[in-house]
């Protein structure tokens, strides 16, 4: 509601409405604004956020001009949240949103500058183990944390920014070692550096769900 500015009466207001505004301005069709997704469907402008975790998946959509939001909570990694919220903007008869068609990412095919053993650290909260990650010109990535075996780096895609993957490996935190994980990375090259998040997710285990921790790793 404070970003539909309904302003209630017993609450002070924080922020000026054109700070509001200019929050929520989009310079294209699509765009960030600051801590959203901002959008102009079909002529309608659309202030929107997702968000999510193991065990749970929400999405929240404010329609600004018509004074209307969204909410859709679910206590599941489901894409339900999203179908609900398409569905309740069909019955209020809000125009539904451009047909998405998504790329197919192409397979990792690495710079020469890439192409190298790289060595650095996983830096947590507990402390930093050592890491090293073989990048080939196949596009296969090894990696090895600490003293564990080496082990393939899958799912691998890259952007033209981000190289991301998930891997079987443990980051030897009291929390992730609760529950099997494994290390997700999004890593950016910065210089000569090649540096990112790598999260750890638990996998859920019976009635307990799971949860991601993320950590900091450098490689040079």
């Amino acid at each position: 509601m404070f970003h539909l500015k309904s302003h209630l009466s017993d609450q002070k207001q924080i922020l000026t409405d054109a700070s509001i505004d200019r929050m929520q301005q989009y310079e294209k069709p699509a765009s960030y604004g600051i801590g959203w997704f901002l959008a102009n469907e079909n002529g309608m402008k659309v202030v929107s956020h997702s968000g999510g975790m193991a065990g749970v998946a929400t999405r929240l959509l404010l329609f600004p001009e018509q004074k209307v939001a969204i909410v859709v909570l679910c206590n599941a990694s489901s894409s339900l949240p999203g179908t609900v919220a398409l569905r309740v903007r069909e019955l209020m008869k809000l125009p539904a949103p451009p047909a998405a068609n998504p790329a197919k990412p192409e397979p990792f095919h690495p710079k020469p500058n890439w192409v190298k053993t790289w060595k650095g650290k996983l830096v947590t909260y507990s402390g930093e183990q050592p890491v090293e990650m073989r990048i080939h010109e196949n596009g296969d990535i090894h990696i090895r944390l600490g003293e564990s075996l080496w082990t393939l780096l899958n799912r691998v895609t890259y952007d033209g920014e981000y190289l991301r993957g998930i891997m079987d490996g443990d980051v030897k935190t009291e929390d992730a070692d609760r529950l099997q994980h494994t290390v997700n990375l999004t890593l950016k090259l910065r210089g000569d550096v090649l540096c990112g998040p790598a999260s750890a997710v638990s996998k859920p285990a019976g009635k307990r769900l799971g949860n991601a921790l993320t950590s900091w790793l450098e490689l040079r």
